[in-house]
């Protein structure tokens, strides 16, 4: 596989962002969307339902770019899924994005559960002595 990360192009380092731009910030999410499909043949937006990505997800819908795949990852160290840290993901993102792929029938919706076992195994990584006693 050849997977790479395009995150922050150079001309984000070389761009001063002391210059206020003349452009609204919804007409530069528009561009950067447009940017990206024009760019990258599979656009996975790993969704939060918070002010960010939301803002980026409004740009493509208003644009009708597609987005290949939405991605959510939910957590929970005992794998109870449904506690009050993931309160917002189980009461708002989840539904919305249930409502939204009626609409976008060709993105595929992507949910991981990180779970008990995952941290598990990073915490093992990490500190295996620790759990070792466990």
């Amino acid at each position: 596989f050849n997977v790479s990360c395009h995150a922050f192009p150079k001309s984000f380092t070389a761009f001063d962002f002391s210059v206020e731009p003349t452009q609204s910030l919804e007409s530069l999410v528009d561009e950067r969307c447009f940017q990206l499909r024009d760019s990258y043949p599979y656009i996975k937006l790993w969704f939060s339902g918070g002010t960010d990505t939301t803002t980026i997800l409004n740009g493509f819908l208003r644009n009708e770019i597609h987005i290949d795949e939405i991605v959510v990852y939910t957590q929970s160290l005992t794998n109870n899924f449904n506690h009050l840290g993931n309160y917002e993901l189980n009461t708002f993102t989840f539904p919305y994005l249930k409502k939204l792929s009626k609409h976008l029938t060709k993105t595929k919706f992507t949910t991981y559960y990180v779970g008990y076992d995952e941290y598990r195994k990073m915490f093992t990584w990490i500190i295996p002595q620790t759990l070792d006693k466990k």
